[in-house]
């Protein structure tokens, strides 16, 4: 894994959140928004929102993989919209 790269002492002493981009009105780049594991937001001055590595790492990659399952059915979806369209013409 291509975290594995980060200190050890990071991995077992360090507080990590995930994030996401997100477009904010008025603003011309998304902001990157702090996210505790449980889905709610982070606050980046309260460590408490934070978890430790493993928890984070854990719940990063099953929202991977929660997202490339979503961009597979999605893909299947619109290829079968596709192919449907054009039996019909």
């Amino acid at each position: 894994m291509e975290y594995d790269n980060l200190p050890k002492a990071l991995r077992e002493n360090g507080k990590f959140c995930l994030w996401n981009y997100e477009k904010r009105q008025g603003q011309e780049k998304p902001a990157k928004v702090p996210y505790q594991i449980n889905s709610r937001k982070a606050q980046p001055n309260n460590e408490i929102t934070f978890t430790d590595y493993s928890p984070a790492i854990t719940d990063y990659e099953a929202k991977q993989q929660d997202l490339i399952k979503r961009s597979i059915v999605l893909k299947r979806t619109i290829d079968a919209t596709k192919e449907k369209t054009l039996n019909t013409d």
